[in-house]
């Protein structure tokens, strides 16, 4: 059962939270080089369009530009935004 909490209709199940764990597809830089993979990261703010990421590495966001604190910006309903499972523990 999914409900709505009237916020541009976005359903409350797919909304993330402060203090949420999840996993971010972003690039970063590895020994291969910069690479495209899953990283982990918390939820840092919300609000009712966007959460900002707090990821484990330093991050590029889409226009090139390096964050070294780790933060991006992400909306509830993006398909590179998952929350964090327990089998994702083990991969």
């Amino acid at each position: 059962m999914i409900f709505s909490d009237n916020l541009y209709g976005m359903p409350q199940k797919k909304r993330y939270f402060v203090g949420e764990q999840v996993l971010l597809y972003g690039e970063i830089d590895t020994s291969m080089g910069r690479v495209f993979q899953w990283i982990s990261g918390e939820i840092v703010f919300t609000d009712y369009l966007m959460v900002k990421v707090q990821c484990e590495h330093p991050v590029y966001d889409t226009a090139g530009g390096y964050h070294l604190d780790g933060q991006l910006w992400c909306a509830h309903g993006s398909k590179k935004l998952r929350r964090k499972d327990i089998s994702d523990e083990y991969k």
